[in-house]
């Protein structure tokens, strides 16, 4: 709008959007939940991206969707006609592949772009013909990329690091980020005295403990990954990881023979993968789904997962090794998060209602109501159920550094801080992604995004 500007305000699951004017002044909250806006060019239309439940959504204008995602939306641009928004459909919750989208005010959309790795930062060239972003196919180091509404991509550019393009000027110059990215996997195992540093290649994504926390399920996203990535096996910090196969880890399963790993092939794979001697065996669900988005094991053998069908919002299911058929324990949008959600009585999964109001459940694998769980909030994140079952660990809500590993007490609602997570070396670090935490609390796990960059304005590109 002319005179103010839009700003985003961080908290917990989201953001509110503010106005401020450009003048000075105390910013004014217009809009909450809202994790990415662009104005149009006469400032009279905001495009903004909501989450819904378990979907997320575009609203163009603001309080009118026009798409809906299972998985991320980021990036919204407004087209310099106004009529149309580009935006990034990251399909798998919780990572950055994705497509390229263009939607118009009424919900028409178009798949530009589609099977990066990895894909985020995106602009609409002043004549509209093009949208250029920021994007790899294998590894995590992006380059510039555009693409026109027929669908016909090129390299703009690339450099020996990410490119990530923040905007382009009426001129035709290009604002951009040359960025060294890393992920890493930081802790402290069993036996460890003080916090190490556990990556191996440049992004190392740790999703599971060992029993103990001696050590750690990981998956190899990025350049040493390939593009279905990799799934590793490390037994103790003092030796080598064992390659496993292809995919992205989630598991180990209670027995340690196995891990699951979603591959995401077309059509996507559910994959056990032997920790030892062995087969690949590979789950045939008897559905289609257009992305799996996590899986874990149940005490009996079985396995659960998180999936949606083309079109519909997650939904949990669960199924026999030996089964052929995936069967659904829950209703679209009721969710769980990564972090060990069986109950320990292996008769419940922590999940999560899409609402409003969302709440936490107790629910039930073999059917029956639903046992909520006012200890809870919505914005805690789970990690671990304590060993006796009667607390969870949390991740509490905020944002940035130190990260608070809270112990909740189901019964009587009690918190108190377990401990408070801060790199030795916070230089860079832009965000913690997952968080492990062993059932005893000691031993723990976490992803820290690293990323020293440099800002450039870029002339003559084309």
């Amino acid at each position: 709008m002319p005179g103010e500007m839009g700003i985003l305000r961080a908290e917990a699951g989201g953001a509110r959007l503010a106005r401020a004017p450009l003048e000075g002044g105390t910013p004014r909250d217009v809009m909450e939940g809202v994790s990415a806006a662009d104005w149009s060019g006469d400032g009279r239309t905001l495009a903004v991206v909501r989450a819904s439940g378990a979907r997320t959504r575009l609203e163009f204008p603001a309080g009118h969707t026009v798409y809906e995602t299972s998985g991320t939306l980021i990036s919204p641009r407004v087209a310099p006609d106004g009529r149309h928004v580009a935006l990034v459909d990251q399909s798998m919750l919780g990572n950055t592949l994705g497509s390229v989208v263009v939607v118009d005010a009424n919900g028409a959309a178009r798949r530009l772009s589609d099977g990066w790795l990895t894909i985020g930062g995106l602009a609409w060239t002043r004549d509209g013909r093009e949208v250029w972003f920021s994007a790899a196919r294998a590894g995590t180091s992006r380059s510039l990329n555009a693409v026109s509404l027929a669908g016909r991509e090129r390299l703009v550019s690339r450099g020996p690091a990410s490119l990530i393009l923040q905007d382009i000027a009426p001129d035709g110059r290009a604002l951009l980020t040359h960025a060294h990215e890393r992920s890493e996997a930081l802790g402290r195992l069993a036996g460890e005295t003080t916090e190490r540093d556990h990556s191996f290649y440049d992004w190392t994504h740790a999703t599971d403990l060992l029993p103990g926390g001696r050590g750690l399920v990981f998956t190899a996203e990025g350049e040493g990954g390939g593009p279905l990535y990799t799934s590793y096996l490390w037994r103790r910090p003092q030796e080598p990881p064992v390659r496993l196969g292809e995919g992205h880890t989630t598991e180990l399963s209670p027995d340690g023979t196995a891990v699951l790993s979603m591959v995401r092939s077309a059509p996507p794979r559910l994959v056990v993968l032997p920790t030892g001697a062995g087969e690949v065996r590979t789950l045939a669900h008897g559905r289609t789904f257009a992305e799996h988005h996590w899986a874990w094991w149940l005490p009996d053998g079985r396995v659960l997962f998180l999936a949606n069908e083309p079109g519909h919002a997650p939904q949990l299911f669960a199924q026999a090794l030996d089964e052929a058929v995936a069967h659904p324990i829950a209703p679209e949008g009721v969710t769980a998060y990564r972090h060990k959600p069986i109950s320990p009585d292996g008769r419940s999964v922590l999940a999560l209602t899409p609402g409003p109001p969302q709440q936490f459940v107790l629910w039930p694998l073999a059917g029956g109501p639903a046992r909520p769980l006012p200890a809870l909030t919505p914005r805690d994140r789970p990690l671990q159920w304590s060993a006796d079952g009667r607390a969870l660990f949390v991740r509490a809500a905020g944002t940035g550094l130190p990260v608070r590993i809270e112990r909740v007490d189901l019964a009587s609602g009690r918190r108190t801080l377990q401990s408070e997570l801060r790199p030795d070396d916070a230089a860079g670090i832009v965000s913690v992604g997952d968080v492990l935490v062993s059932a005893d609390g000691q031993a723990y796990a976490y992803n820290a995004h690293r990323e020293l960059s440099e800002l450039f304005l870029v002339a003559g590109l084309r």
